[in-house]
């Protein structure tokens, strides 16, 4: 398998979820499965949407241990400059 597709997220950015939830459902060339979360955050930033192929290995989204961190990210473009760190 060279890639795959994410057909939805079951998530939205700003959302928590922990250990065992599904975040998305991504399409491989042999099934649709979904994803799920190996430890607890909260979604930051989607940058593959629903529908979108892309290949083995390439970043889906930006997550964060706490929502007050999530506005860091609003502008974040993959490839870019790292957003700051959040003071605490």
């Amino acid at each position: 398998m060279n890639e795959g597709k994410i057909l939805k997220w079951k998530i939205s950015p700003g959302e928590s979820f922990a250990v065992g939830d599904a975040l998305f459902s991504i399409e491989t060339d042999k099934a649709v499965v979904d994803y799920e979360a190996t430890e607890r955050g909260v979604l930051a930033k989607i940058i593959v949407k629903d529908n979108e192929a892309l290949p083995i290995g390439r970043n889906v989204a930006v997550i964060v241990k706490s929502k007050d961190q999530v506005s860091n990210f609003a502008d974040f473009v993959e490839g870019s400059t790292p957003a700051p760190k959040a003071t605490q």
